[in-house]
């Protein structure tokens, strides 16, 4: 198999290129992602009664909601990439590559969560300007676990993907799993320490922990971070081996390039 970095790089250079000719697109999804946020806190506004000095759970809707978005288009990434090369009629190109789809599509998947970084960092500069919260960016801390968080989101939407090749059309089910991901994002580790095994969770809590209580990497202990890794790779795994299945299944019947 030639090497991965060659891979790497193709598909870093198709990235950037799709990044530049599209921009127009994705100055659109900025501009939707943050009227989004506008309506939620125009709604938090409301229900506070305009005062908004509620101690930190206007830090806790920042953060949860640019999380929430990152870890959203994180999954989705898969499922779109295989809908997108179905419908150019190029996914049965892809599959006679000299690399393992499988393993192009992860690859291609944490290249594009690069990009994500910027437009994550770009909807965060802009909801902290709009709520005046300014939260602790300590990006040598913050990009290692966002990574982790990610690659467990990127096993469900491995798993979506797999599911995809069969059904074709998965959005509602879509639809469901970004509520789902609000869920993870906010749900309470620290009161239940069982529910740290669910994807994005424990990182979504240490996160939170850097960005409002101003602590860094340093502060995790080594078994915490053992945690988030083991978890990450985990549904990693599983996200792998249930679209293995999917694929088989599309391989025997003869439908993998149909849509």
């Amino acid at each position: 198999m030639p090497s991965v970095w060659i891979l790497t790089k193709g598909l870093m250079k198709k990235e950037i290129i799709e990044f530049k000719r599209y921009l127009f697109n994705t100055i659109g999804g900025i501009l939707t992602v943050y009227v989004i946020f506008l309506l939620l806190f125009s709604g938090y506004k409301g229900v506070s009664g305009m005062n908004i000095d509620t101690g930190d759970t206007l830090e806790n809707l920042v953060v949860g909601f640019v999380l929430w978005n990152f870890l959203m288009f994180s999954y989705q990434d898969v499922k779109n990439t295989i809908t997108e090369e179905n419908k150019r009629g190029t996914l049965e190109q892809l599959y006679m590559s000299a690399y393992p789809f499988t393993l192009l599509i992860i690859i291609k998947s944490v290249i594009s969560m690069f990009f994500n970084f910027i437009f994550t960092g770009i909807i965060l500069i802009l909801t902290m300007a709009t709520t005046k919260v300014f939260l602790n960016i300590d990006i040598i801390s913050l990009i290692p676990l966002l990574i982790l968080t990610g690659l467990s989101i990127l096993g469900i939407g491995l798993m979506l993907g797999g599911l995809s090749l069969i059904f074709k059309k998965v959005g509602s089910y879509m639809q469901i799993v970004q509520f789902l991901i609000v869920g993870l994002v906010a749900v309470p580790v620290n009161r239940f320490p069982i529910l740290r095994l669910l994807p994005g969770s424990l990182g979504a809590s240490m996160i939170r922990r850097i960005t409002i209580y101003g602590e860094n990497i340093l502060d995790f202990s080594s078994f915490e971070m053992l945690k988030l890794t083991g978890v990450g790779i985990l549904y990693l795994t599983l996200g792998c081996i249930i679209y293995k299945i999917c694929e088989s299944k599309v391989m025997e019947k003869g439908i993998l390039g149909h849509f």
